[in-house]
């Protein structure tokens, strides 16, 4: 046997070890990135839980504050948290008629 051929044998268990370390360690950042991917899991669905609860929240203050503020908005009580797109309708609605003249105009007699 060549010297080269035997240098190659006597390492044959350090590349054995080393192999296994590399399969042991593969293993452990398997298991890491199961375990990051469940937990970003359920903190995405917290989130989700969260913005939507604040997007309800904010389309309830709003449709209070609309109809809290005047009786002139009194059909607007009728809103619910789920029929945004009445409530954006409704504020459009408003538009025209906040930008009226007879909306401002004080009356001179009373």
């Amino acid at each position: 046997m060549s010297s080269e051929h035997e240098k190659s044998l006597q390492n044959m268990p350090a590349v054995q070890d080393h192999a296994q370390q590399l399969v042991t360690l593969s293993e452990k950042v398997d298991r890491l990135t199961a375990k990051m991917d469940e937990s970003m899991k359920k903190e995405v669905a917290v989130l989700k839980a969260k913005l939507k609860n604040l997007d309800r929240n904010s389309v309830a203050r709003a449709e209070n504050g609309l109809a809290t503020e005047t009786t002139t908005f009194a059909p607007l009580m009728n809103l619910t948290s789920s029929s945004r797109d009445r409530l954006v309708t409704a504020v459009h609605g408003l538009a025209p008629l906040a930008c009226s003249e007879d909306f401002f105009r004080v009356p001179t007699t009373w």
